[in-house]
């Protein structure tokens, strides 16, 4: 994107149960349907329980929630993905996202 000086109006979430065939740039064409997507991040590592998740970021999210809610009844194919809020933007009880920040 290039414009990475406004980074307070993107919101992160997180993302898993998604196919083992889709890449992010697989899961960015879903996601853009939905709104304005900025990346989408699948680290090479798997969760405890072994499962690919990642992290798809997204602008000009009027309400965190209600979108949550619409991304998390994505179908893709026989899968169901599973989304939420990542936590480190979460405002109900979430990381800080200034912690460890200097001031």
């Amino acid at each position: 994107r290039g414009d990475k000086a406004n980074t307070d109006s993107l919101v992160t979430f997180f993302f898993t149960d998604f196919p083992d065939s889709f890449g992010a740039k697989a899961m960015a064409n879903v996601f853009q349907h939905y709104g304005d997507i900025a990346e989408v991040v699948i680290p090479a590592r798997r969760d405890r329980r072994g499962r690919r998740f990642g992290f798809a970021r997204f602008d000009n999210v009027v309400n965190g929630r209600r979108f949550e809610h619409e991304l998390d009844g994505i179908i893709i194919g026989r899968d169901k993905i599973s989304v939420n809020i990542s936590r480190f933007r979460r405002t109900d009880g979430g990381r800080n996202p200034d912690q460890g920040k200097e001031a």
